[in-house]
């Protein structure tokens, strides 16, 4: 992989998940975690500058008894005034260590990287179940890992499915709108259902963004051999050669296209060229046998189809 490739040239992120395309779905929306604004009083607010609360402020002394027939009688003098009480410092923090309580264990890091690389091993070797799950974990330690929600898109479609693959690409997209490998990726994927239209949207805003993916070149003209319209499609897997000598895809579809235009020697020029990138593709051979009976070759196309047979076998 780059990261895996598409569906339908691999039918492709691994078009990484993409307010976004719109609302597509509403598990995809990518909620950003908003920062509470400070309050202006209420509860918890700060005490105002210089504000004192008052404790037992000074008061007139109170006379114990008053006779007002002797005046020689002295007065009582006035209680002396309390002072407030000395404020308390709470008490310093123990240490768990201190405190014979052992502190509580910090969560254990993920390496991100390492479990990511590891997923992709995996989906390599074809143990995409295994894959998809170390790409959750990936994940819900990384949420905004755009390769990895990709291949896990990937995987999904690999494993058949399609519709949970199409989630984890759109919601890619809504982490990386200029991501031309989801959109390749994606665009394989609708290409697959059949939702052509769909396939093409995707591939042209891939191609908007650039203009050189071989990837998506080809991908498109798939999309539009599938839907019958041969010389545009030739077009574009043609382009996908030029960009990418070795593209096998590109030359398998490209000899479809020509058979379809009933240009038969160049079909078979086309699937020949496959069959040097690709030399196990039983596919190929198949469209050589019916190429060759076209050309009323019986014998070539006996062999093409007994070696195709061969190769199907070998690879059940």
């Amino acid at each position: 992989m780059p990261d895996p490739v598409s569906p339908l040239e691999k039918k492709a992120v691994a078009r990484d998940p993409l307010a976004g395309l719109g609302d597509l779905t509403g598990v995809l929306r990518r909620v950003p975690t908003a920062r509470d604004a400070p309050e202006a009083d209420g509860p918890g607010a700060a005490m105002p500058s210089g504000h004192r609360l008052a404790a037992f402020g000074e008061s007139p002394g109170v006379p114990l008894f008053e006779d007002l027939a002797d005046e020689t009688v002295e007065r009582a003098a006035p209680p002396e005034p309390v002072a407030p009480p000395e404020p308390v410092a709470p008490p310093e923090p123990v240490p768990a260590s201190a405190s014979g309580v052992p502190a509580p264990a910090s969560a254990p890091t993920v390496d991100v990287e390492a479990l990511y690389e590891e997923a992709k091993r995996l989906a390599t070797i074809g143990n995409y179940g295994r894959a998809i799950e170390l790409y959750h974990r990936v994940l819900r330690a990384e949420p905004s890992h755009v390769r990895a929600r990709n291949n896990l898109g990937f995987a999904y479609d690999a494993r058949g499915d399609t519709d949970l693959a199409i989630a984890e690409y759109l919601q890619a997209l809504e982490l990386d709108r200029r991501n031309v490998q989801v959109y390749c990726n994606l665009g394989g994927v609708y290409g697959a259902k059949g939702w052509y239209d769909k396939a093409e949207e995707v591939l042209k805003q891939a191609l908007r963004l650039e203009p050189k993916s071989a990837e998506a070149h080809c991908n498109l003209g798939i999309v539009y051999c599938k839907k019958g319209l041969y010389h545009l499609a030739t077009a574009e897997l043609k382009r996908a050669i030029e960009l990418d000598a070795d593209y096998v895809q590109a030359f398998y579809y490209l000899g479809e296209c020509y058979n379809h235009l009933d240009r038969i020697d160049d079909a078979i020029e086309a699937f020949e060229c496959a069959l040097r990138a690709q030399p196990a593709n039983h596919k190929a051979y198949y469209h050589l046998g019916i190429l060759f009976d076209k050309k009323n070759l019986p014998d070539r196309a006996m062999r093409m189809y007994r070696r195709a047979r061969e190769l199907q076998g070998q690879a059940s």
